[in-house]
Order: structure tokens, then sequence, then C-alpha cells
């Protein structure tokens, strides 16, 4: 549609009347008309309004509707009157007063008209449930009269958290809407299109409602009409995606596992410390990353913790073989080097594990103290409901840092377990002799009679 009509009863109290009028998001304001009322001031018009539901039981005595027209044409007043009076034709508010405001937001005008519910003439106020097919068939007839092309949809806008999440791993959410956009628009075939996807590191799958998704390189899924503008029909990207057979697409999950090790062993790869020896980026499976996950953040800690002995054991030397065994000291003494690799190895990947769990733990606390102001001031508000929003909202960008510090702290150990288990191998290759336990001679006894 070229214009976009929403409607809803409201009330109009000194924050209504602020929002319309004194407004700080608005570049502009622009009271266009105030009609029948007894006043020409808009603030005592809206208040009027509110004054007329005294006595009643009505609780929003007023009626808003906003008109959003396209930014490429700006309707005269001649224009604005004859959409306006349709508007109220068919939302049987005729002859009822109203307040018509112009407001100029982000280089874009948009209309706002409050009309009293209340007939001028006396009696009940009008009903206005279920007005959406109203405003859908007005945007039509509006549309048809003036000649208006048709809006281009551009898609839906990215929440908050789709936003922080992908500039935290140096990506731009939009920049990746438009360039899979054009690659959906240009391609030929599916195929093609599954190609650039895949040079740009997002992943072409299947869900269990819809039938393509895509896994985006920092690992969010989204339907893939949801990334192109215009969001186009099942239909569409069905008979743009012919040649592609779903049952042979990867499942969402297994894609978003391979995402993430992928895009781990690259964060590992360029921000790990260079150790004594070279430490070999190994991928984890998807069923050795699964239990870690779902164990969760503190028995994550709790397996390091398990671990570290076992660690310990592959990279200390035995005191007793050496004590008892004055072959084995003599060989001790030749690889020195051997155990310096591995005390290297060892001290290297403790201290990536102590780095990834104060990045964790200094992210929770950053959004802890971003979201404290806001939940106390919705609270003095009243305004509870937002204040369990904003508290689920934190919960949640909270245990997403939390699984993804689970998962970096799982392949961390996974890595060093393989890296000291191939070193200690390559060792008892080159002394043989260790692998024998050593045992103290007896002591000599005399002649027994």
């Amino acid at each position: 549609m070229s214009v976009i009509s929403k409607g809803a009863s409201i009330k109009c109290s000194n924050s209504s009347r602020n929002h319309y009028l004194r407004g700080k998001e608005n570049k502009q304001i622009n009271v266009l008309q105030v009609y029948g009322f007894v006043t020409t001031d808009p603030d005592e018009a809206i208040e009027m309004i509110q004054l007329s539901a005294k006595g009643t039981r009505c609780k929003k005595p007023g009626y808003s509707v906003k008109l959003s027209p396209e930014t490429d044409r700006v309707w005269t007043k001649k224009e604005l009157r004859k959409v306006i009076d349709k508007l109220e034709k068919n939302l049987k508010l005729e002859g009822h007063p109203r307040v018509v405001i112009e407001h100029l937001k982000k280089g874009r005008l948009h209309y706002h008209i409050i009309w009293d519910r209340r007939p001028p003439d006396g009696g009940p106020f009008c009903v206005m449930r279920n007005d959406y097919s109203i405003h859908l068939q007005t945007q039509g007839e509006i549309e048809k009269d003036l000649k208006l092309r048709p809006m281009i949809a551009r898609g839906r806008n990215f929440k908050l958290w789709e936003i922080q999440w992908s500039k935290r791993c140096g990506f731009d959410i939009f920049q990746m809407r438009e360039q899979i956009t054009s690659d959906f628009n240009r391609s030929t075939s599916g195929q093609l299109f599954k190609s650039d996807l895949l040079s740009k590191g997002v992943v072409l799958c299947r869900g269990d409602k819809s039938q393509f998704l895509i896994v985006l390189p920092w690992g969010q899924h989204k339907a893939l009409s949801s990334m192109v503008h215009g969001r186009p029909t099942r239909a569409k990207i069905q008979k743009r995606l012919a040649d592609i057979s779903t049952a042979l697409l990867p499942h969402v999950l297994d894609a978003k596992v391979s995402v993430k090790e992928s895009l781990l062993i690259a964060k590992l790869a360029a921000t790990a410390p260079k150790p004594h020896i070279a430490i070999k980026a190994v991928a984890v499976s998807s069923a050795s990353l699964s239990p870690r996950q779902n164990s969760g953040w503190s028995n994550s800690i709790s397996t390091i913790i398990e671990e570290a002995p076992r660690v310990q054991r592959f990279t200390e030397e035995p005191k007793e073989q050496q004590i008892r065994s004055p072959v084995f000291y003599k060989e001790a003494q030749r690889p020195v080097q051997e155990n310096n690799a591995l005390a290297g190895t060892r001290t290297s990947i403790s201290g990536l594990l102590k780095s990834i769990n104060d990045e964790a733990n200094a992210a929770c606390d950053g959004i802890d103290q971003d979201y404290a102001g806001r939940v106390s001031n919705a609270k003095l508000m009243k305004d509870y409901g937002l204040a369990r929003q904003l508290e689920k909202e934190r919960d949640g960008f909270k245990q997403h840092l939390r699984e993804r510090a689970a998962t970096e702290i799982t392949c961390v150990i996974n890595i060093q377990k393989r890296e000291v288990a191939e070193l200690e191998l390559q060792r008892k290759e080159r002394h043989p002799r260790r692998q024998y336990n050593f045992r103290p001679r007896p002591a000599l006894r005399g002649p027994s009679f």
C-alpha cells in the first residue's frame, strides 16, 4: 500500500497530549485543524475529549488514527482533507469533533487524527472494535482515488538483540540482508543462489515448519523470506529454488552447530596466545558438544575442575619412578624440551580458559549495569509489565553468553587433551623404557639354616 492507516481507542491523558503536541522525537509539529470544539487550542480540545467521559464508564473516549503516506509524494491540503473525510465516513465518525496534527520525524511526514467517540448530539460512545478491515479497505480506496503507486515492502525491522549479536561477531545484519536480497534477485537457479550464500558464510537449511531457513555467519537462524526485501511469498521462493530438494538440505540444528564450530575455531586461531608448540585446531563433533551445551554454565566450570588433575597427570613425571629407578632418572634428564613443551601447552590453555571465563563474566556484568537503570525506571513508573519484559530480555542475553562460553571452554579442553595425548605418545615412542614400572632390587639375605 502507498499509505498505511492504523487506529486505536486512546485515553487523552497528559502523556498523550505531550506526545501529539510536544513530542521531542519529532523535528516539526504542525496543527492543521481543530474542528467541532468551542476552542481553537489543540491542547484544550484534546483535554475536552477526556472530560466528555466524566460520569460515564468509558475509559478511552478518544480514537486516534495514524496516516503514513509514502515519502516520494507530499499530499496537498485538498488531498489530505479528502483522505480524512473518506476515513471518517468508513469509520462512521461523521460530524464528530476532531484534531488533525502533522509530524515530521526522521525526514518522513505522517498525520495523527484524534476523534471524540461521543456523538455531538449526545448518546453513547461509538464502539470501535474490529476496525482492521475498515483501515485496509480505506487504504485501497485512497490508493485508487489518488492514483498512488504500490508501496514496496522493505521487510520487518530487526530487534535490538539481533543487531547487537551481529555486531559482537563483527557483522552487520542490515548489510547482510542487502547482500542476500541482491543474490536472490539476480540468481537464475537455486544451486547458484546456494553457492552465493556459502561464499558469505550463510548456510541454506530446512526447518520443521518453514521450508527454507538460513543460518547466518554468527549462528542465528532466520526464515529466508525475512532476509529478502519485499518478503517474497512461499510460492515465489519455491519457484526460484525449484532445483533444490529440501530433503537433501541439512537440518537447522545441524547447520547451527557447524556454523558455531567454524566461528569458534576462527576466534581461537585469532585470539589464542602462541605456546611453545603449535596447538592444532581440531573440529569438535556435535555429539561432544551437546552434553556441554545442555549442562550449562555451572557444569562446564565443574568439568574444567574435574579434568584438571587428569590433564596434569599427562604433563608431569611420576616422582616415585624417578626415585626408585636410577635408569629412569638417567633418561629423565634427556627430554627436558618435551617436558617444557607439555608445561607450555598446559599454561597457555589454562590462560585461554581464564580469559574466556573473565570475558563472559565481564559481559554479564555489563548487561546487568545496562538494564539496572531501565528496570528501576520502569518500576518507578509502575509499568511492571515493561520491567518484567526487560528482566526477561536481560536473562536471555546472559544465558546466550554463558552457553557460548561453555561451548568455547569445551572445545579448548578437547583440543588440549588431544594435543597432550599426542605428545605423550611421541615421548613413549622415543623412550620405550619409561613404560616399564621399575622396582627396587630386593635386599640380600644371609643363608638360611
